[in-house]
C-alpha cells in the first residue's frame, strides 16, 4: 500500500508537469504564430497599400539598431498580433506588443521586426515560476 501511493503521488506530479509544460510549448507555439502573422500584415501592408491599409511610417526616419518602442501607425499590425494570440491557452489580456521598423520607413525593401511578450501564469503556479513567453519574427517590406 505505501509503495502504491508514493507511486500514484509521482506519477501525478509528472503528469501535471507534463501537462503544464505541453501548454506552454503551445502558447509559445501560437505566440511565434502571432509575431509572424503581424510581421506578414506589415510587410504587405507598407507603402505602396491604398489609404486606409497602410501600416508604419510614411515618411523615412533614422536607421534603428534595436527595437525598443513602437513606430507610428502600427495599431492594425497590433490588432492583428493579438487576434492570433488569442488563440493561446493562457489568457493574452495583458500582452505586450512591439512593432518596429528597422530601416524608418515601410517602403521596399525595409525591414520590420514584431515582438511579442505574454506574462502566464502557470495553472499549477505552485510548482515554479515561469517566464513570460517572448517570441519575435522579422521580415523585409515588399509592396
Amino acid at each position: 500500500m505505501v509503495e502504491f501511493s508514493l507511486t500514484i503521488i509521482t506519477v501525478i506530479f509528472v503528469f501535471f508537469l507534463l501537462f503544464e509544460f505541453s501548454l506552454w510549448v503551445y502558447c509559445y507555439n501560437v505566440m511565434s504564430d502571432a509575431a509572424k502573422a503581424g510581421v506578414r500584415y506589415a510587410i504587405v501592408h507598407g507603402s505602396k497599400a491604398a489609404d486606409g491599409f497602410r501600416s508604419g511610417p510614411d515618411t523615412p526616419g533614422s536607421v534603428l539598431t534595436s527595437c525598443t518602442s513602437n513606430s507610428v501607425n502600427v495599431d492594425p499590425v497590433v490588432n492583428e498580433v493579438k487576434k492570433w494570440a488569442s488563440f493561446s491557452a493562457y489568457p493574452t489580456a495583458s500582452i505586450s506588443v512591439t512593432v518596429c521598423y528597422m530601416d524608418g520607413s515601410n517602403t521596399a525593401p525595409g525591414r520590420v521586426q514584431v515582438k511579442v511578450s505574454n506574462p502566464i501564469t502557470p495553472f499549477f503556479s505552485a510548482l515554479w515560476l515561469t517566464p513570460p513567453i517572448k517570441a519575435t519574427a522579422q521580415g523585409r517590406i515588399v509592396f
